[in-house]
C-alpha cells in the first residue's frame, strides 16, 4: 500500500507515477483523435483574412490540450465560417495572472480585441478602472434580448449600472462521493450537513499505521496546494462555507465589506479544525501532493468526497490508467450548516478597451452567446448556458445525474460580490483563509485584517481616489 501521507515519500516514485498518470490522461478525451486534428487542420486552414482578432483566454487550444480547450478552437472555426472576412486567434494568460495580464496589456495599448473567457471576479475590478468597454449600448443596439439571460447571470457582468460583457456560461457547485468507498463502509446516502459530512469522513478514512493512505472530506484547502483543482477541498473555498453558515461577505448595496461576519469566522474556524483532525494544512499539503500525482485527487481515490464544480465529473475519466482505475461516483447537494447554498461562477465575452477591431470583436462576443454555442458547449462539455430557455433541450442532459442535482441546486446559488475591487476581495480572503489553516492567525484575527484592507480599497473607489 503506497503511503501517501508521510515525509519520507520517494520523490522519484513520485515522479514516475505522475508520468503514467498523465500517459494515461492522454488516452481519453471527449473528442477523438481525428476530431482533434480535424479542429486544428480548420484553424490552420482559417488564414489571410482580411481582419484577424485577437481573443485573451486562460487555456490553451492545441492538439495535446484539454477538452476546453479544444472546445473553444471549435467555437472559434465555427465563427470564422460565418465570417469569411475575420480570422480568430487566441492569446494565453494563466488564470492566476489573468487580471494583472489584461490590465498590464490594455494600459499598455496592446489590448487584446475580446476577452472570451472573463469571469465574475474580474470584471467589476477591471470596468473600476476603465479597462473594458460597456456592451449595453451596443445590445440595444443590435436589439438583444438581455431579458433571455439569467438575470444573476447578467448580473454578474453588470458594474455600477452598466453591463461589460455578454454571460454565456455558469456552473455551481455540488458534492461528489466514491461509490466504491461508500459501499465499502457501509454508507448508503451522501451527507446533507456539516456534521454528517465529518462523522461520514472519519468512516472513509484509511490509514496505513499511523499514515493516512485516504481521507473522508476536507472542506478548505490551501490555496498554494491546488487552488480549485488540486486541493482535497476542491473548487469551494471560503465562499461555499460562509454562504452555508448564513453569513455574507458585503452589505446590500455593496458599500461595506463583511467578510468578517461572525458566521463566516464561525466558518473559517470549523474549516480549521476539520483541517487539524487530519494534521493539519502542512501535512494536507504534503498528502495532496504525493497523493494527486498531477491530477485532481478525487480522481486518484486519495479523497472520498469533494465539492467541485458541475461539469466535473464528465473529466473524471481523464487521469484513469492501470494504476488508477476509473473512479465511481454519484453527486449529490453539498451538505451545509445553517442555509443550503451553492455558488456559481459565469464566464462573459468582454471587449477591452484599445481594441482595434470593435465591430468585429463584439461579432464573436455575440457569438459566444448564441444558441448554437451555448448548446455545444453544454453538448461537449456539461456546461450550463445562462439562456435558461435553453435547459430542456440539451440532448446530454438527459438522464445526466450530474446535471440533475446541478440544476436541483441552482435556486441557491449566489456570486461573489460586484466590488470594484473584487480582485482584492477574492486574493484576500485567500490570504487569510491560508493564514488560518497554517495557524499564522486566528481566524477572527486574519479575517478582520483582510475585511479592513478590502474595506480600505473599496472605500477609495467610492470616493473617486482609486
Amino acid at each position: 500500500m503506497q503511503r501517501y501521507w508521510g515525509k519520507n515519500f520517494d520523490r522519484r516514485t513520485l515522479l514516475k507515477r505522475t508520468v503514467q498518470a498523465s500517459a494515461g490522461a492522454a488516452a481519453f478525451s471527449i473528442y477523438s483523435a481525428a476530431e482533434r486534428s480535424e479542429i486544428m487542420a480548420k484553424a490552420a486552414a482559417f488564414q489571410d483574412r482580411k481582419v484577424t482578432i485577437k481573443a485573451i483566454q486562460p487555456i490553451v487550444a492545441t492538439a495535446e490540450t484539454d477538452d476546453r480547450g479544444m472546445a473553444f478552437q471549435e467555437v472559434y472555426n465555427r465563427f470564422m465560417e460565418q465570417y469569411p472576412d475575420i480570422g480568430v486567434e487566441w492569446a494565453y494568460s494563466p488564470w492566476p495572472e489573468y487580471t494583472q495580464a489584461l490590465s498590464v496589456a490594455i494600459g499598455g495599448g496592446n489590448a487584446p480585441d475580446v476577452a472570451t473567457w472573463i469571469d465574475d471576479q474580474r470584471i467589476p475590478s477591471l470596468a473600476a478602472n476603465g479597462f473594458l468597454r460597456t456592451v449595453d449600448d451596443l445590445a440595444a443596439n443590435d436589439g438583444i434580448d438581455l431579458t433571455e439571460i439569467d438575470p444573476i447571470a447578467l448580473s454578474s457582468a453588470t458594474y455600477a449600472g452598466h453591463l461589460y460583457g455578454l454571460p454565456y456560461y455558469w456552473d455551481d457547485r455540488i458534492l461528489f462521493h466514491n461509490t466504491d468507498y461508500f459501499t465499502e463502509a457501509g454508507i448508503e446516502a451522501p451527507p446533507t450537513s456539516w456534521d454528517e459530512a465529518v462523522a461520514m469522513s472519519a468512516e472513509l478514512d484509511r490509514k496505513d499505521g499511523d499514515i493516512y493512505t485516504r481521507v473522508g472530506w476536507i472542506p478548505l484547502s490551501p490555496s498554494s496546494i491546488g487552488g480549485s483543482v488540486g486541493g482535497g477541498g476542491g473548487n469551494s473555498f471560503l465562499f461555499m462555507y460562509g454562504w452555508q453558515n448564513g453569513g455574507e461577505f458585503a452589505n446590500a448595496d455593496f458599500t461595506q465589506v463583511t467578510v468578517n461576519d461572525p458566521a463566516i469566522v464561525e466558518a473559517l474556524e470549523w474549516c480549521v479544525k476539520v483541517s487539524d483532525q487530519y494534521g493539519g494544512a502542512e501535512e494536507q499539503a504534503n498528502f495532496i501532493e504525493q497523493a494527486s500525482r498531477g491530477a485532481p485527487p478525487f480522481a486518484t481515490g486519495a479523497v472520498a468526497m469533494i465539492n467541485q464544480v458541475s461539469g466535473f465529473g464528465v473529466n473524471l475519466d481523464s487521469t484513469a490508467s492501470e494504476e488508477d482505475p476509473k473512479i465511481n461516483w454519484a453527486p449529490s447537494i453539498s451538505p451545509y450548516n445553517t442555509t443550503s447554498a451553492t455558488w456559481s461562477g459565469v464566464l462573459s465575452a468582454s471587449l477591452p478597451v484599445g481594441t482595434k477591431y470593435p465591430e468585429e470583436s463584439w461579432e464573436l462576443a455575440k457569438f459566444m452567446l448564441s444558441p448554437e454555442i451555448q448548446s455545444y458547449f453544454a453538448e461537449t462539455l456539461l456546461w450550463i448556458p445562462t439562456r435558461r430557455s435553453l435547459w430542456e433541450s440539451i440532448a446530454a442532459w438527459e438522464g445526466n445525474q450530474e446535471m440533475a442535482v446541478a440544476l436541483e441546486a441552482f435556486p441557491t446559488t449566489h456570486i461573489r460580490p460586484p466590488l470594484p475591487n473584487s480582485q482584492e476581495l477574492w486574493d484576500e480572503l485567500l490570504r487569510a483563509s491560508d493564514a488560518a489553516l497554517y495557524h499564522q492567525a486566528d481566524p477572527k484575527d486574519a479575517l478582520d485584517e483582510a475585511n479592513a484592507k478590502i474595506q480600505a480599497g473599496l472605500d477609495k473607489y467610492l470616493s473617486g481616489n482609486s
